[in-house]
């Protein structure tokens, strides 16, 4: 974590996402920006999209199974 702390102090890091359906096209939802300028342990940062999805956000079970114990184990 200390490296990416590095890199983002010296340049911020700035990211669009996307979503499609399957076959579709991409659109985009978001802009995100990646800096250190808030607590890496701030709760409110914690993403977790089984539990605390965005809105109209939907997942395929199968997705939910494979990654849900990862998400439960990072989130504590």
């Amino acid at each position: 974590m200390t490296e990416l702390r590095k890199a983002v102090d010296d340049q911020p890091w700035q990211l669009r996402l996307y979503f499609a359906s399957p076959g579709g096209l991409w659109h985009p939802f978001a802009e995100v920006r990646l800096d250190s300028a808030r607590d890496a342990d701030d709760a409110s940062l914690r993403f977790d999209i089984d539990r605390r999805p965005l809105p109209g956000a939907e997942t395929y079970p199968s997705v939910r199974a494979l990654r849900g114990p990862s998400y439960r184990l990072t989130q504590g």
